[in-house]
């Protein structure tokens, strides 16, 4: 990311220095609800596609992938370059900043000269980060490598995950509870780190099952099986998906009257998160990082962050 197009922005927005924000600059616009809105269907429609009974030959449907919202030019090739890495005992932070310098002067070819208006931007985990940060302050008095210091720390997502999970255990340890319990596995209610994985997965299984069960109820015939036989078109699908999750998901993206009329839903307003919009907010950031969506994934951390009792759950970060 170049540093001069955001210092000019800048500048433009208020000559006198005093930026003003309103809360609509973080919220999503017409687009950016639409686009939220179809990836939300879109996680309905793989719950029917992988489960429901003669749906299997819909899973590969060009309509049912997830679209980026910033496409990268068609002739763009993603070069994969294998890197070096250290563990344990060989680990100094003499020897991270050699490996960070290989990495961008040797493999990607990137001259120093490059570095002095660029930021990049580290979406890596929380360990991956600190060993960052330990070489920027080793280096901070006698760079051997300028670019280091071009290197932007953020969150790390897969942790952010983890405490969403844990904070979800937490705060809706009654409600999970009980849905843990209908699928034998109580003990996952307890939050235990090492039960992260096995926690969101059982997440992610209570998602999918509410949602098939929109399915049946919406569907229009007596079982998923009966409308699978009625041999859907895929336009049709995506519609009654986008149906149900109007129906029967609480809304994750805040109400805004002021800014889209139409908009009088107040179901946001309530101090807590129910449990059940809790548990799909996780599963449907955990399907968008699982595509490497980091739009779509800061899309919906951006408007969560309106909602008071997400945001007091992140206080311990």
């Amino acid at each position: 990311m170049h540093l001069t197009p955001i210092i000019d922005r800048r500048a433009s927005l208020s000559r006198d220095g005093n930026i003003k924000f309103s809360i609509n600059d973080l919220l999503p616009d017409e687009k950016h609800r639409a686009s939220l809105l179809h990836s939300a269907a879109l996680l309905a429609v793989h719950a029917l596609t992988q489960y429901g009974d003669g749906f299997s030959e819909y899973q590969d449907h060009p309509l049912f992938k997830i679209k980026p919202r910033r496409p990268l030019p068609e002739a763009h090739k993603t070069r994969i370059i294998p890197v070096v890495s250290t563990l344990g005992a060989q680990y100094t932070s003499k020897r991270h900043t050699a490996i960070i310098e290989e990495a961008y002067s040797t493999k990607l070819e990137m001259e120093e000269s490059s570095f002095i208006d660029r930021v990049i931007p580290c979406i890596n985990d929380a360990a991956t980060n600190d060993a960052i940060r330990r070489a920027q302050m080793v280096e901070v008095d006698n760079p051997s490598f300028d670019g280091l210091f071009s290197l932007q720390l953020g969150p790390g997502l897969n942790d952010i995950m983890r405490k969403m999970v844990k904070n979800a255990l937490k705060n809706h340890s009654h409600g999970l509870s009980g849905l843990f319990g209908t699928i034998n596995k109580s003990y996952l209610s307890l939050g235990k780190p090492q039960d992260h994985d096995a926690a969101l997965s059982a997440l992610e299984s209570i998602v999918t099952s509410s949602l098939l069960d929109c399915w049946r109820i919406n569907c229009g015939y007596p079982s998923v099986e009966k409308y699978a036989a009625s041999r859907p078109k895929p336009e049709a699908i995506l519609v009654l998906a986008k149906k149900i999750i109007i129906k029967h998901a609480k809304r994750v993206v805040p109400p805004q009257p002021d800014r889209f009329p139409d908009d009088k839903n107040t179901l946001h307003q309530t101090r807590r998160i129910p449990a059940t919009k809790c548990t799909r907010i996780i599963v449907s950031c955990s399907a968008t990082l699982s595509t490497s969506n980091f739009s779509k994934t800061q899309s919906r951390t951006l408007t969560l962050e309106k909602s008071k009792s997400f945001w007091e759950s992140l206080q311990s970060l």
